[in-house]
């Protein structure tokens, strides 16, 4: 994304988070356990934090005194660093149909399997960098079982450890 999209995606997500977040923290509350509220104002908040990330980002990368005349001209994309429309509609068909087959897999599968599963083929298809592709998986999966599993306490299928 340029500069200037990042600033308005930022911008527009932002807005997006705050009329949610409204909305979510008009239901109830709930007495000594979750209500329906929590969840949504969870991902409200969640959103405008990452929201707030990427606005602060795209302001930084496109203020004149971050960047001279010569890093701004480096950093322009080439044609062999811009990826092809074909090739980034083709990771994005490949992203759905992981979604998919994780929707589809995760009873029989199990949480973990099907968790660790996904994390790798979308982290595979989204970065080059082959460092991420063992530990965002773990780090996604370990995350996403204790949240669900430890804090809120859901029962989550097993698979075939079960």
């Amino acid at each position: 994304m340029t500069d200037r999209a990042d600033v308005w995606s930022g911008a527009v997500l932002l807005a997006v988070a705050l009329a949610y977040g409204t909305a979510a923290f008009r239901l109830p509350p709930g007495g000594g356990e979750p209500g329906p509220g929590f969840l949504p104002s969870v991902f409200a908040v969640l959103l405008a934090a990452l929201s707030i990330g990427i606005l602060v980002g795209g302001l930084r990368r496109s203020a004149p005194s971050a960047r001279g005349s010569s890093e701004a001209e480096a950093t322009l994309p080439t044609e062999s660093t811009v990826e092809p429309a074909a090739q980034r509609s083709a990771r994005s068909w490949m992203a759905f149909l992981a979604t998919v087959a994780y929707a589809v897999l995760f009873a029989p599968l199990g949480f973990v399997l099907s968790t660790a599963a996904f994390s790798t083929v979308v982290t595979a298809l989204f970065t080059r960098e082959r460092r991420w592709l063992l530990a965002v998986p773990a780090l996604v999966t370990i995350a996403l079982f204790v949240f669900f599993r430890v804090a809120l306490q859901v029962r989550l299928p097993m698979g075939p450890f079960g």
